[in-house]
């Protein structure tokens, strides 16, 4: 219950950040609540919806 808490919480922020005319120079076009729960849901369905999850591995300094 409290990752959902916390998910809305992002959500939310990010949502007032999309609609406030002063952050929207500040943050990525790709970063919005639409991209959020795409990939979320994408995620959470990948077998179903035929996707292939691959691991990201980031360069170490």
């Amino acid at each position: 219950m409290d990752l959902v808490v916390r998910l809305l919480d992002l959500l939310r922020l990010v949502h007032v950040l999309e609609t406030a005319p002063s952050a929207q120079a500040a943050i990525p076009a790709d970063f919005s609540v639409d991209n959020i729960v795409l990939g979320i849901g994408n995620a959470l369905y990948r077998k179903e919806l035929g996707l292939r999850f691959t691991q990201v591995k980031a360069p170490h300094p």
